[in-house]
């Protein structure tokens, strides 16, 4: 069950990623706050969030258009997501980056591309055929794949693990396609999830 301060918090992250990507849109509905946070919430209670924290700490704001709610960001809002920020990347400097265990928001957009074009890149190794490639280096490969999708789909992992499990995967099938048609979309799933890292976890996994 989620405690009320860790939906609050994730919350304010949703919006604030939502202002972040937005030209126009300041305030949202609780469908897309709760969408983004990726909680399994129902629309009372993280209603209850945002309105409790509204009138405690100032956290959210709130309006209405045509009788239904919209929200954003309040000033104590911004800084309370700011300071996990900070406390994350503090953490973060203080562990050596291979035995870090992080989490993201699956159904952010640049996560479910990930997702989707590690199920092509599978998909392509499946039905990769002709006298350049090996049968047994195949199946490996694929096998491989199948278990990166699982570590990309679980709710936390090592760094070196989506390294060694997710990563290397990916190469050995661009490796293998490298003859094929498809080589060109497991060379860009590798630049995707290496930039991945780099934007969420502030990590280069090369280095590690």
């Amino acid at each position: 069950m989620i405690k009320f301060s860790d939906a609050r918090l994730a919350f304010a992250q949703a919006i604030y990623d939502l202002l972040s990507k937005s030209d126009e849109q300041e305030w949202f509905s609780v469908s897309q706050i709760s969408e983004r946070a990726g909680l399994e919430v129902g629309g009372a209670f993280a209603g209850r969030v945002l309105t409790l924290s509204q009138e405690e700490d100032e956290i959210f704001q709130s309006t209405r258009d045509e009788g239904e709610e919209f929200w954003t960001l309040g000033k104590e809002g911004f800084e309370l997501v700011e300071a996990h920020q900070q406390s994350l990347e503090a953490a973060a400097e203080a562990a050596p980056a291979s035995d870090r265990v992080v989490r993201f928001n699956h159904n952010a957009p640049d996560a479910q591309q990930i997702a989707e074009q590690l199920a092509e890149v599978r998909e392509s190794v499946r039905g990769a055929n002709g006298p350049d490639i090996d049968e047994q280096e195949r199946g490996r490969v694929f096998e491989a794949l199948t278990i990166a999708e699982e570590i990309w789909k679980s709710s936390n992992f090592k760094l070196i693990q989506l390294k060694v499990g997710v990563l290397l995967a990916v190469e050995d099938a661009a490796a293998l396609l490298a003859k094929t048609a498809k080589n060109v979309a497991a060379a860009l799933l590798v630049d995707a999830i290496k930039s991945f890292v780099k934007t969420h976890f502030h990590t280069d996994l090369d280095a590690i």
